[in-house]
């Protein structure tokens, strides 16, 4: 499920204390576009990152595009939440 938010904010990914559409242990995870740079806003658990993805691909935009990663909290590695790059 994607859902917009503003005309620059999206929402990508959430899991299941949220809408649990992506891993069970992510966050809610938000896509902000920038213009021609993008970020995401909490990284989820790093287990469901295809989805989170295919999420941001399905909006039209390029995983390339994507040049920020602004984490809130986690308890997780670093290795784990930079997993997708």
């Amino acid at each position: 499920m994607i859902l917009r938010i503003t005309d620059d904010v999206y929402f990508v990914g959430s899991g299941a204390l949220g809408m649990n559409t992506t891993d069970p242990f992510d966050c809610n995870i938000y896509l902000i576009d920038g213009g021609d740079e993008l970020a995401i806003l909490d990284s989820g658990s790093g287990m469901g990152v295809e989805k989170v993805l295919s999420n941001v691909e399905n909006l039209g935009y390029l995983i390339d595009q994507i040049k920020y990663l602004i984490l809130g909290s986690s308890l997780f590695t670093v290795e784990t939440i930079f997993s997708f790059s």
